[in-house]
This record gives structure tokens, C-alpha cells and sequence, in this order.
């Protein structure tokens, strides 16, 4: 196939877990807000041997604003379970140290969803409320992805 064809510039990305710590709120000197944290996604899978497995990833994620990160910045708490929208960013460094050349991904935010709807709320493991809802979302989550890929070649249109 050598036909010529345009593939359109899309990087979105959704991403759901919780956050591996307490997030960090910075400012530039023009005094934009910079929110960042990381959380840990995880996805369930059945391996070759028919058990389930897990795959932890952890992920960077960075949100520009003004006066709305102070307000999220109290919500995204150590384990607060999050939905992310955004698009995936590459940094490039140097090393101070061994002068390496370093990189990583991180997602740029334009979305967060926060899923505990009470800023004052404490998260705690002992309160099975909001287990129950986050593990009502996991199963969801899992729904979807468990469809994503029934059907063969011969559902594809072209």
C-alpha cells in the first residue's frame, strides 16, 4: 500500500487511578499556578494461563490554571481517586549530576475529575462508602475494558 494518507494530530488521553501522594501546588513569575501529582493506574487482565493479573502504572500529571488549582490542590489528597483528561507531554533534561541526557511522559491536564465530592472529606481505608463507590467504578471501568476488543477483523468497515 503506498497510498498517501493524512493522519490527523490528536493526543488525548483518560486515565483513572489515585494519587501516590499529597499534590504540589507551584507558581511561574507571572504567577500562573502549576498543580502536580502522580497517580497509580492500574489495569486487570486474564494472562495466557487464565489468571487475573495486574499492571500497575504510575503516572505524572501536571495542571496549569489560577484560582482553580488552590481549590483542587485541598481535594487531591494521597489516595484520592481521580479521572484525568489530557494529552501526553515528554520532558527532556540533563542530569546535574552525570550530565545524562533524562526523559519522561507526564499528562498535561485540561480535565480532572475528582471523585470524592466533599473537600472536606478525609480519605480514610476504614470508610466502605466510598470503597464501595470507587470499587462500582472500578467494575465499570473493567466492563469497558474487558468490550473494547470483542469482534474480529470482519467488524472493521474498510
Amino acid at each position: 500500500m503506498n497510498e498517501k494518507v493524512s493522519v490527523p494530530s490528536i493526543n488525548n488521553i483518560t486515565v483513572s487511578g489515585r494519587l501516590t501522594k499529597d499534590s504540589e501546588l507551584r507558581y511561574t513569575n507571572s504567577n500562573d499556578s502549576i498543580l502536580s501529582f502522580r497517580i497509580a493506574s492500574s489495569r486487570r487482565y486474564k494472562g495466557s494461563d487464565g489468571e487475573w493479573k495486574e499492571n500497575t502504572l504510575f503516572v505524572n500529571v501536571i495542571h496549569w490554571g489560577k484560582d482553580y488549582n488552590e481549590k483542587l490542590k485541598e481535594r487531591l489528597k494521597t489516595g484520592s481517586p481521580v479521572i484525568i483528561e489530557g494529552s501526553l507531554q515528554l520532558n527532556t533534561w540533563e542530569d546535574k549530576n552525570t550530565g545524562e541526557k533524562r526523559s519522561n511522559y507526564q499528562i498535561k491536564a485540561f480535565r480532572i475529575h475528582v471523585l470524592i465530592r466533599n473537600s472536606d472529606y478525609e480519605f480514610t481505608k476504614s470508610d466502605s462508602s466510598i470503597d464501595n463507590t470507587i470499587d462500582e467504578i472500578d467494575k465499570e471501568f473493567d466492563e469497558i475494558a474487558d468490550n473494547e476488543n470483542i469482534g474480529g477483523n470482519d467488524d472493521i468497515p474498510f
